[in-house]
């Protein structure tokens, strides 16, 4: 989303700060993914059944009698679950993302020389350092919310960006024109105001009743 001039919504926070903050920041921020190994490891998906398996499982679903449908059901994916070996970070100084201030994620990613590093700073121009910054301390500030505050947190960002040029300049950039080139109304992320950033995460405009 960061890539678009908008940010992790519709309560992603809620399951973004289930990860250990390196890889919070690496996906919220920087827009980085998960792989199949990582999702299981950090428990955001309940089994990995491999298409191999497909018929099978399928085959035994359409057979159950139904007395107990959720014990059944719960017994049936463990048994065609295959558990995977989590993979190793990225890099060796990975942790190093999951520190306390957007200014320092930024000077770690920016002076690393590691690989993975020189890669993900081609990657940030085309990235809202707007998006960024306000990515980084939502997931600060909403860490231990439950998902009804999250949605609600969401909501009242939403308004903000939707009163902001960047969205409109990513979606422009990366789907319309596709020249992903956008113009951020930040060149850096050194020129967004704090202030700006404290106006999206703690002054609310608009609420979301649930």
């Amino acid at each position: 989303e960061t890539a678009i001039g908008l940010f992790p919504d519709i309560g992603s926070s809620h399951v973004l700060n289930r990860l250990p903050a390196c890889w919070r920041h690496a996906v919220g921020v920087f827009g980085e993914k998960l792989n199949l190994h990582q999702v299981r490891h950090f428990l955001l998906a309940y089994a990995h059944i491999p298409v191999a398996f497909w018929d099978g499982f399928l085959d035994n679903l359409t057979h159950l009698l139904w007395q107990q449908p959720f014990e059944d059901v719960a017994s049936l994916i463990k048994q065609f679950n295959q558990e995977i070996v989590p993979s190793a970070y990225p890099c060796e100084s990975f942790e190093m993302l999951g520190v306390s201030s957007f200014s320092d994620l930024m000077d770690h990613v920016e002076h690393s020389d590691e690989a993975y590093f020189a890669k993900l700073r081609e990657k940030i121009p085309q990235l809202s350092p707007l998006s960024m910054y306000v990515t980084f301390e939502k997931l600060k500030f909403s860490e231990g919310m439950n998902l009804a505050n999250s949605l609600k947190l969401d909501y009242q960002l939403l308004y903000h960006f939707m009163r902001e040029s960047d969205f409109f300049e990513g979606v422009r950039a990366m789907m319309i024109d596709k020249d992903k080139h956008p113009h951020w109304k930040f060149k850096t992320w050194q020129d967004v105001p704090y202030s700006v950033v404290q106006e999206f995460i703690y002054h609310p405009c608009i609420e979301l009743a649930l």
